[in-house]
Order: C-alpha cells, then sequence, then structure tokens
C-alpha cells in the first residue's frame, strides 16, 4: 500500500473515480470544500455509495447532533467523514477532492482482514503460536503438515476458511481424516489452492457449557503528517456460541460430528445475550484485568508487524485528511486463559448483523468516541476525546 492509485470499485454508473494529484496544502477542515453531510444509497454522480453505511441510527442521531444533515444532491460535496460498507467506497490513500476523515485503503487494511495475509505476516513476526494459531495459506502447505503424525490424529480439528469469507459463511470445521481427504481430491485439480487457509483448531475455554469469543475493536489513525497509532477500545465484548458444548460436538471427541453451530461463533441461532468482558460475572474465564492486558499486547505486536503495509507513509496521504481503521478482531481464550487472534474484519459488523444482541448502547459509545477522538479534531481543530480508545500502539515514538 503505497504511492497513489485510482478506486473505481464499488462507484455507481456515473460515480467520480479519484484521479487527481496530491495536494500539500493543509486548509482547515471549515476553510475547505468538505462538508458534514451523508445521502443515502448510491445515487449516480456521488463520490461514493451512503458515506456513513456502517454508522447504526443511534450513531447517525449523535452525528446530527454535530451538525450532520442528509443532501439531495448533485452535486454532492465531498463528506467531512465516512465510514462505509467495504462495498461503499474504497478511497486512495491521496489525492484531492476525497473525504477529509475516511477509511485506509481496502489495499492496506487487507494484511490484516485477509486470513493469508495474516497468517504470512504472523509467521514472518514470530507471531505464530503466540498470537495466531497454526495457519497454512495453501491447500498444498496443509496437506503436507496434515500427514504428520501429530496433525493427523483422529481428534485433531482444523478449520478451512476463505481468505476473504466474513460472518462465518466460508468456514467449515474438520476433523484431521476428513480434512485429509478433502485435501488429497483437491489439490491435485487446484493446485496450491491460494483462495483458502487451513487453520489449527484453538482449545477454548468454556464458561456454562459453552464456548464463547471476544470481539475487540481496534482503531487505527494516521492523521495529517503523522506516524500511524493504534487504540484498543476497553468495551470487549463476549460473544457465547450458540450451541453447548457436548459429547458429539466437543472438540476432543475422536469421531465427533462436527456440528457448525458448535464451533463457529456466528453460526446457529439463538446465541446467549452478549456481555461486555467488565459485565461477566466472577470466574468467567475473561474476566479480570489479565485478559485485558493480554489483548493490549496483542494489539501492540500485531499492529507494530502490520504497520509497513497498513499506514501509509505521510507523503503519500498528504494534505489535511486523516485515514482510519476500525477494525473488530475476533479472539479466542484458550482454558489456561491465553489469547489467540482467530481473525481481523476491517468492516466489523456495528448493531446488526452478527452484533445484532449486543447492547445498542455499546456501538453508540464506540462511535461517539471515534468521532470525538478523530472526526471532530480533524473538522473544527477540537481536541481529541478519545474516549474508551486507550493507545496501544505509536508508529512515531
Amino acid at each position: 500500500c503505497a504511492g497513489f492509485f485510482a478506486v473505481e470499485s464499488s462507484s455507481p454508473p456515473g460515480g467520480v473515480v479519484f484521479r487527481a494529484p496530491c495536494h500539500k496544502t493543509a486548509e482547515p477542515a471549515r476553510e475547505s470544500g468538505w462538508r458534514r453531510v451523508y445521502w443515502c444509497g448510491c445515487p449516480g454522480g456521488a463520490p461514493c455509495c451512503t458515506p456513513l453505511g456502517k454508522v447504526h441510527p443511534a450513531g447517525l442521531a449523535l452525528l446530527k447532533g454535530y451538525g450532520w444533515a442528509p443532501v439531495a444532491g448533485p452535486p454532492y460535496p465531498a463528506p467531512a467523514f465516512t465510514l462505509t460498507t467495504r462495498k461503499g467506497a474504497d478511497f486512495p490513500a491521496g489525492g484531492a477532492g476525497l473525504p477529509l476523515v475516511r477509511q485506509l485503503p481496502q489495499a492496506c487494511t487487507d494484511v490484516l482482514d485477509d486470513k493469508a495475509r495474516l497468517a504470512a505476516l504472523a509467521r514472518a513476526a514470530g507471531l505464530e503460536g503466540r498470537w495466531t494459531p497454526v495457519t497454512y495459506t495453501g491447500l498444498a502447505e496443509a496437506l503436507e503438515a496434515i500427514s504428520t503424525d501429530e496433525g493427523a490424529a483422529p481428534d485433531a480439528v482444523w478449520f478451512v476458511k476463505h481468505r476473504l469469507g466474513v460472518q462465518g459463511k466460508a468456514v467449515v470445521p474438520m476433523t484431521a481424516p476428513s480434512l485429509s481427504s478433502w485435501l488429497r481430491e483437491r489439490v491435485p485439480r487446484r493446485g496450491g489452492g491460494g483462495d483458502y487457509v487451513v487453520q489449527e483448531a484453538v482449545s477454548m475455554a468454556v464458561h456454562a457449557a459453552r464456548k464463547f469469543v471476544l470481539r475487540a475493536h481496534v482503531l487505527v489513525v494516521a492523521p495529517p503528517g503523522r506516524a500511524g497509532a493504534g487504540y484498543l477500545h476497553r468495551d470487549v465484548i463476549t460473544l457465547p456460541y450458540a450451541v453447548e458444548t457436548r459429547p458429539g460436538n466437543d472438540p476432543g471427541t475422536a469421531g465427533a460430528a462436527l456440528q457448525k453451530a458448535a464451533w463457529v461463533s456466528q453460526a446457529g441461532k439463538r446465541h446467549p445475550q452478549p456481555l461486555l468482558t467488565r459485565d461477566l460475572p466472577p470466574g468467567h474465564p475473561a474476566a479480570g484485568a489479565a485478559v485485558a492486558a493480554q489483548l493490549q499486547a496483542m494489539a501492540h505486536d500485531v499492529l507494530t508487524a502490520a504497520a509497513p503495509e497498513l499506514v501509509p507513509a505521510a507523503a503519500a496521504r498528504c494534505g489535511a485528511s486523516t485515514l482510519y481503521a476500525l477494525l473488530g478482531w475476533d479472539v479466542a481464550v484458550t482454558p489456561a486463559g491465553a489469547l489467540q487472534l482467530l481473525e481481523v474484519n476491517s468492516y466489523p459488523a456495528i448493531a446488526s448483523g452478527t452484533m445484532a444482541q449486543v447492547d445498542t448502547a455499546v456501538y453508540t459509545t464506540l462511535v461517539h468516541d471515534l468521532v470525538a477522538g478523530v472526526v471532530l479534531p480533524a473538522v473544527d481543530g477540537a481536541p481529541p476525546a478519545l474516549g474508551g480508545f486507550e493507545m496501544v500502539w505509536d508508529d512515531g515514538a
């Protein structure tokens, strides 16, 4: 992710394609062409689909309180702030006529969002095994590994994941014998199978007969002319699985029928109510300061490793723009209390989809802290008020 590039992947017919050269001016936002506006849908002539497509209704009401208003258009002014869906827009790092505060280009965030790239990054940085599970970045590599005595144990479980899959839809848990057969059938036909990763199952802690994952939100910010910084929000969500762990779907049961809802957190229906880690009952494996400290250390190490590809150089960003990424990290807790990063989502659900059961106030707070800590300082010079975001990484330190 370096230099300048044009993006037209999600622009509607007649939409704007940003090809203007980078300009070096750093005018205050209030004196520029940026406006506190948004629109709905993907109207022709607009620079992107709805700029606030990821914002939930309570978050939109909050922004309206800060002066944001809908615009019918055309013409469509450059919005001061975008929090779009993956398909809504993919803006370049630099150029004229771009939103003032916008998400990092997908070419940058894919270093974490793409499961194959995350696995390769973790292995190269020595983080595999410490912060991430053993993950093979192609089917041929996985077949070689699964043929070993340990990898082929009958009770060993692996996940086949599409490298760009979301919401657990492209995740298949398999026992080692089933995976070995599946790989032997596909590798000759598909070669390396580079669109998939094969990830070793993590032994997970259980509470009230259910496994769970943590959803942590990590904010990466690249202000104008400065190095990037990373923040972890203190509101960490605990997401119980839909199905109880019991004989027949337990991770250690040889020959178990791998019911997907017992293995994939997003699968199944009627999930128990998610809770913030600070609201967990005593004795819960994710309660306490040790988990929070590990999350901070994990975020620091992963962002440090990803920084060269995640954050464009200041010269490539230029102008007054602030680039950011609001990332959702899915983290497992082992019975010993260790953490493992399962995957990263650069467009995490906000009070919808897989997170619809989470208390809406959690996401309203998250959007508020993003706006008060990143958006308003860029738009009108307000001092940053990061709220629940705590710095865990500073690329300029």
